[in-house]
């Protein structure tokens, strides 16, 4: 069964270093204008046998972003931050999320995630090249802070 996941981005740093992630993550879209795509940063091999089992391997989720929505327009504008919320299959995408704190260490990125049916949630850090995510499950106390914080849900 699909659950989704929203994921809340945020990531801060100098122009140029966050004009590279955009480069990094965007690509023009004929119809939305632009569109994340994790391809852009890890491409999928040609040839490979399983394009979702891989996907999940090295994304963290089957699928592309979808319903991105951003807080800038236009998007490529010269911003010392980039802020956006997208969804994803099933698992919000950590090890592309570690390969952005990887490429890009003095940018700093933050992204709250929680699955469509509150089973988890959770937040990823990243500074200066190193990261560090936690999940919750709905029973703990963090959950229901973390959710109302983040997610704006009581």
């Amino acid at each position: 069964m699909c659950e989704y996941v929203c994921n809340n981005f945020y990531a801060s740093g100098s122009i140029g270093d966050i004009h590279a992630l955009k480069k990094a993550l965007l690509k023009i879209d004929d119809t939305t204008g632009y569109a994340m795509d994790f391809g852009l940063l890890r491409p999928i091999p040609i040839g490979v046998e399983n394009p979702s089992e891989w996907c999940l391997q090295n994304w963290g989720t089957k699928e592309n972003a979808i319903e991105v929505c951003f807080e800038d327009w236009p998007v490529m504008t010269a911003s010392e931050s980039f802020i956006c919320s997208f969804y994803t299959e099933n698992f919000a995408p950590i090890p592309l999320f570690q390969e952005l704190v990887t490429r890009f260490p003095k940018v700093s990125i933050k992204v709250a995630y929680l699955q469509s049916s509150d089973e988890f949630l959770g937040i990823f850090l990243g500074q200066n090249g190193v990261f560090a995510y936690s999940e919750y499950l709905p029973a703990s106390a963090e959950f229901s802070k973390f959710a109302a914080l983040e997610f704006f849900l009581d």
